[in-house]
């Protein structure tokens, strides 16, 4: 499964998901282990940048070609590394899914789950 079809999926189970991307990268973030606080997750919605404008805005810093703010040769080939294995990972493996509920009810989607294709 794609990350897209677990986005699909999560907002067929949580439909208030839709109007909020941090909402949404919060229960993201904590099927793959990170859990906050109720009051770090307020604090999370109403103050802090979502992580997709910090990360855009930090590459355009860093393509421009009139500073120095350059990261270093072996954190410009580790991200390549990354970019290859994530290409590898879309086509030979397949990320799985389950849910589960707690004691009061509520399901949750574990995302964190993979099995290869190979």
């Amino acid at each position: 499964m794609t990350r897209p079809e677990k986005i699909e999926v999560i907002y067929d189970n949580y439909p208030d998901m839709v109007n909020s991307d941090k909402d949404l990268i919060l229960y993201w973030w904590s099927r793959e282990g990170l859990v906050l606080t109720d009051k770090q997750q307020e604090i999370f919605n109403s103050n802090c940048t979502a992580p997709e404008f910090i990360t855009r805005d930090a590459r355009k810093v860093r393509a421009d070609e009139s500073n120095n703010h350059k990261a270093s040769k072996a954190v410009e080939e580790a991200r390549e590394e990354n970019m290859r294995e994530q290409s590898y990972n879309a086509v030979h493996k397949t990320p799985q899914y389950s849910t589960y509920e707690d004691s009061n009810g509520n399901t949750f989607i574990n995302l964190s789950e993979e099995q290869s294709c190979t």
